[in-house]
Formats: structure tokens, C-alpha cells, sequence
């Protein structure tokens, strides 16, 4: 079954280039509640096996749209603030501040505008708490003294609201040493 899902994507991907955005889950009924279970997941142009995270549960509780079929309050067991908070400090230390500390990955886009959004959303959840959405992130990163462009080449590339730069291999590493950097100090305020 996976198999043909992961077909079913890739042959999507090939008639329709946007459907490379689109991130999937495949939660078998019996496994719902168990928010440690991986599931086959399709994203990032790859099949994975990965749980599906207190920050995903919790936006679809708060406000998954429904197309057919349960809503998500129906399925999936409430996900309380000091499960979110513990889940979202968890993944900053485990996970991002980690990668802060390498200069390799962030000369890839998909860190650039990964890294950023993830630490102003996890601030929001920690200090708000609220989760805000990937658009409010970014608009809010030239407020907390993100480099200069980086909020715009991350929209251009996310929503098509202009055209990435092209970058030379300098120009790419040094926005990547910015990008990680910056990430870097937000994570590091996030945890105080």
C-alpha cells in the first residue's frame, strides 16, 4: 500500500509541479491516539515513516478543515499546552539547535526558510501560546532583526510573491551563515 501511494504522489508531482508542496500523513484508524506512532508519510518529494507531531495534532484540532469524514476532534485525542510546549522546547533542542551548529545544511533553500519560520513559530507557541501560521512567521521575522531580504526571499519562494534571488556560491553562503546564525540566536531565546 505504501508502494502505491508513494507512485500515486510522484505521478501528481509529474503532472502538476505545486504538488511537490504538499505533505501527507497516512494514520491507520487503530493508531490515532498514539502520538509517538511513525506514519507513512509522503513530503519533501520522499516517502518517510514519522510521527505525526503535537504541533500538526494541535493545528488540526484548532482548526483542520474538513472535506469528507470526521472531523479531527472526532479522531484524534486532545493535545494540551504543556504537551505542545514540551514537544515544541523538545524539537528546538534536540533538533534545531543542533543544526545551528552545522554550516552545511543551510546552504540548501529548504533550511533558509525552514529554520526561521520554525524558531518565530515556536516562540509564538512558547510565549503566546498560540500557534501562528508559517505567513505570520515570516511577516514577523523583520521585527526580531531577521537579515535583511530574508523574509522576502523565503515568501518568494513559499508563496510566489516575487523571484528568489539568484545567488552566487558566495552570496548562497553567506545568506546560509546569516540564516543559521540568526535561527541559531531565536532558538537560543526561545529557551530561556
Amino acid at each position: 500500500m505504501q508502494g502505491r501511494l508513494a507512485a500515486l504522489h510522484r505521478e501528481l508531482i509529474e503532472r502538476e509541479p505545486d504538488a511537490a508542496r504538499l505533505h501527507c500523513s497516512y494514520l491507520p484508524e487503530g493508531e490515532l491516539a498514539d502520538p509517538a506512532a511513525a506514519h507513512f508519510t509522503f513530503a519533501q518529494g520522499e516517502p518517510m515513516r514519522r510521527p505525526v507531531t503535537a504541533v500538526t495534532r494541535r493545528e488540526l484540532l484548532d482548526g483542520g478543515e474538513v472535506l469528507a469524514g470526521e472531523p479531527p476532534g472526532a479522531l484524534l485525542p486532545p493535545v494540551g499546552d504543556a504537551e505542545l510546549h514540551a514537544f515544541v522546547r523538545a524539537d528546538l533542542r534536540d533538533y534545531w539547535y543542533p543544526i545551528t551548529a552545522r554550516p552545511e545544511p543551510w546552504l540548501r533553500d529548504v533550511w533558509v526558510d525552514h529554520g526561521p519560520v520554525t524558531a518565530v513559530r515556536a516562540t509564538a507557541a512558547l510565549r503566546e501560546g498560540r500557534l501562528i501560521t508559517k505567513r505570520e512567521a515570516i511577516d514577523r521575522l523583520p521585527a526580531l532583526g531577521a537579515p535583511p531580504g530574508l523574509a522576502e526571499d523565503i515568501a518568494a519562494r513559499r508563496y510566489g510573491t516575487g523571484a528568489p534571488p539568484v545567488l552566487t556560491p558566495e552570496a548562497r553562503a553567506e545568506r546560509a551563515e546569516r540564516a543559521r546564525l540568526f535561527t541559531r540566536a531565536l532558538i537560543e531565546q526561545a529557551l530561556v
